[in-house]
């Protein structure tokens, strides 16, 4: 499967450009991305939840 990423400016504004995944990383192409964490407090300690990540994706 292939992955496309929308292409943005130094300022985060679409250029409305497309490129394969790995062209952006290999080329370092602005590009948007989301990390989001998950946690929760048990008996007065913050634990985080992993994000487990598909074995067929390079990164």
């Amino acid at each position: 499967m292939k992955e496309y990423s929308d292409i943005v400016d130094e300022n985060g504004n679409l250029t409305g450009e497309k490129e394969l995944r790995s062209v952006v990383h290999e080329k370092g192409l602005w590009h948007r991305t989301v990390y989001i964490y998950f946690y929760h407090i048990a008996n007065g300690e913050i634990q985080s939840l992993p994000h487990l990540r598909s074995k067929i994706k390079s990164s």
